[in-house]
């Protein structure tokens, strides 16, 4: 598929541009924060837990308004910042309504990330927790 993309035009690739964004970021907002209208509020209400979102990843614009809504706890990872040009979360800069925690289970442990990745880790042992030395 990515060979038929390199071979459309500029102007082509900017219409299929339009219309992918389209499709998938704003065409369907309504109908999904319908449905969720029409869902969430009886599973919020049926509890006195704290409700987090997975609001993770490819998600339409309306999930953000239906979960400010309904008082929906964000989910914040801090090593997958929401941020595209931060290479780290910081707590700080988090919504007041939000949970942040450094993995999900879609992610390897704490430890596992730990080790993986030396330069990443001694960033993150550098600039986010404030240590200097080998992590």
């Amino acid at each position: 598929m990515i060979f038929i993309y390199r071979a459309l035009s500029d102007w082509e690739k900017t219409a299929f541009n339009r219309l992918y964004d389209h499709y998938y970021y704003h065409r369907h907002n309504e109908f999904w924060r319908e449905q969720a209208m029409k869902k969430l509020p009886q599973l919020t209400q049926s509890t006195r837990m704290l409700v987090c979102g997975e609001d993770l990843g490819m998600i339409p614009k309306c999930v953000a308004w239906v979960m400010d809504d309904l008082r929906i706890l964000s989910l914040e990872i801090q090593r997958m910042p929401k941020d595209p040009s931060q290479e780290f979360g910081h707590p700080d800069w988090y919504p007041y309504r939000s949970v942040c925690t450094i993995s999900t289970h879609d992610m390897s442990t704490l430890r596992g990330w730990w080790e993986e990745d030396f330069q990443q880790t001694q960033r993150y042992y550098n600039r986010m927790l404030g240590h200097y030395g080998t992590a």
